[in-house]
C-alpha cells in the first residue's frame, strides 16, 4: 500500500500545533514573549518535523531523539535564551505536554472522523483551534485565580485597599536599592486621598514586550499588607510605581504585585482589617 504525502500540508499541520502548544507553554507558565521568537520558533519546529522524516534509514530511537528532543529544546531555547536551566526543564516538560494533548485530538480524529485532504481544515485545523481555546480559557482563569490578593496600602495615616494581581514576569527593580517594584494606578491614589511629597520620588526605568523603554516615578510607601487565600503578610518600607495609565482593561485589578514581596516569611493566618 502507498501513501501520498503533502508535505505542504504537514508543514501547516505542524507550525499550527507547535503555536498552539507554545502558546499554551506561556500561557501556563505566565510568561510573555515576542511574535516574532513565537513564530520562529513554531517554524523550527515544522521543518524539523520534515526535515525528520528525510533522514537516512536510523534507528527508530535515534530519530526520535534528534526529532522530538533535539528540536523541541531549540524551540524552547529561541524563546526563553536567557533563563536558567530550571526554567528551561518546566518549560521544556510544559511543552511536550501540549504537544501530546494536540496528538491525542489528532489521533482521535483520525480514528473516528477519518480526514482527508477535502476537509482537511475542517477535520484537522478547526478542531486543534478548538481545543486551543478552551485549554487558554482554563489556564488563563486557573492563573487569574492563583495570583489573585487584596493589597492594603498605608501612608501617613491613610489607607487604600484594592485588587492587585501577582505578575511572574514583573522584574521590575528601583535601580540604586534594586528593591523590587509594584505598579498602582494613579487615580486609585487620587481617590484615597494619598499624595506623596515630589522630593521623595524615584525614577524607575522600565521596558515591556513590544513597547519603549520609559520611566515610571515610584515612592517608598512604610507598610503593606498582602492577603491571600493562605494568610495574610506584612511587608514594610516598599517601592511603588504609579502608572497614569490603566493596568487592566477590565478593571478587575489596580495593581500589579511584584512576586518577590511573596518570599521569605511565612503567611499569618489573619484578615485584613
Amino acid at each position: 500500500m502507498q501513501y501520498i504525502l503533502y508535505i505542504d500540508r504537514l508543514f501547516f499541520l505542524n507550525f499550527c500545533m507547535d503555536f498552539f502548544a507554545l502558546a499554551l507553554m506561556n500561557a501556563s507558565l505566565g510568561r510573555s514573549t515576542t511574535r516574532f521568537r513565537m513564530i520562529l520558533s513554531a517554524l523550527i519546529g515544522a521543518a524539523g518535523c520534515i526535515a525528520v522524516l528525510f533522514l537516512p534509514s536510523l534507528p527508530y530511537i535515534v530519530k526520535v531523539l534528534v526529532g522530538f528532543f533535539g528540536i523541541s529544546i531549540l524551540m524552547v531555547w529561541v524563546l526563553y535564551p536567557k533563563e536558567k536551566i530550571m526554567f528551561f526543564i518546566k518549560a521544556l516538560t510544559s511543552l511536550y505536554g501540549f504537544s501530546f494533548l494536540f496528538g491525542g485530538v489528532l489521533l482521535f480524529l483520525k480514528r473516528y472522523i477519518r480526514p482527508n485532504g477535502d476537509n482537511f481544515l475542517f477535520t484537522v485545523v478547526l478542531p486543534t483551534v478548538i481545543v486551543y481555546f478552551i485549554v487558554f480559557f482554563f489556564l488563563k482563569r486557573k492563573r487569574e485565580i492563583q495570583n489573585e490578593c487584596e493589597v492594603l496600602l498605608l501612608v501617613e495615616g491613610k489607607s487604600l485597599r484594592m485588587k492587585a494581581f501577582i505578575d511572574s514576569g514583573n522584574m521590575l527593580t528601583e535601580p540604586i536599592s534594586k528593591k523590587p517594584v509594584s505598579i498602582v494606578e494613579a487615580d486609585c491614589l487620587k481617590k484615597a486621598g494619598i499624595t506623596m511629597p515630589d522630593e521623595k520620588c524615584k525614577a524607575i526605568p522600565y521596558h515591556s514586550v513590544g513597547k519603549k523603554n520609559g520611566i515610571l516615578i515610584g515612592y517608598e510607601f512604610p507598610e503593606m499588607m498582602i492577603q491571600m487565600k493562605n494568610g495574610e503578610k506584612k511587608a514594610e518600607k516598599v517601592i511603588v510605581a504609579v502608572s497614569g495609565e490603566t493596568l487592566f482593561s477590565n478593571g478587575k485589578y489596580q495593581m500589579i504585585l511584584h512576586p518577590k514581596l511573596l518570599e521569605g516569611e511565612d503567611f499569618h493566618k489573619t484578615e485584613i482589617g
